[in-house]
């Protein structure tokens, strides 16, 4: 009999032997217990993985057209859609408008503001608009880990590559997924 386990005596001839770590048990047996795993998951809530508190969602919507004629990112008139006060974490950002244009070939930018830094194309949803006062839908999703102590911020910022560029319906969703 395998060192690792308790040897029968008397008092305990028919009580299971106990295993003290994993290589007092055979491979067969980790390979059966592997299947018998896999086929019955154990059904572990969320709320008992260490360290996670809870997925959190927020979201808000600006309705009304507004225009800007920048080049560089800046709000208009009525700011945002914005989110503050995020806890820290790792976040899927989805953010998104209809956008209009006056000016054939134009470009319709949306992007967001983490705190105090300033909105980047790398994160911008882009179209370029093939004719004056075309429509189009703009759409992005990015992740980003937060960490301002707990009091974070995210503003929806807007530019335009020429021309006039309108921006409506505009919306920005927040979910953290990790800690």
């Amino acid at each position: 009999m395998n060192d690792n386990l308790k040897k029968p005596t008397a008092e305990n001839a028919f009580s299971t032997p106990i295993v003290k770590d994993i290589f007092g048990v055979s491979a067969d047996f980790l390979g059966q217990f592997r299947t018998w795993l896999e086929q019955n998951p154990p059904a572990i809530p969320v709320s008992q993985i260490v360290g996670f508190s809870q997925f959190t969602a927020q979201a808000n919507s600006v309705a009304t057209r507004e225009s800007t004629i920048s080049t560089t990112y800046v709000n208009l008139t009525t700011a945002g859609p914005s989110l503050s006060g995020l806890p820290d974490g790792q976040y899927l950002f989805l953010f998104g408008c209809d956008a209009f244009n006056s000016v054939a070939g134009n470009q319709l930018t949306m992007s967001i503001k983490v705190n105090s830094t300033a909105a980047a194309d790398s994160d911008a949803t882009l179209a370029d608009a093939p004719a004056a006062t075309y429509k189009v839908c703009l759409m992005r999703a990015v992740t980003k880990t937060l960490a301002n102590g707990g009091n974070n911020t995210i503003t929806c910022q807007y530019r335009v590559s020429s021309g006039t560029g309108s921006f409506e319906n505009r919306w920005l969703i927040a979910l953290r997924f990790a800690n």
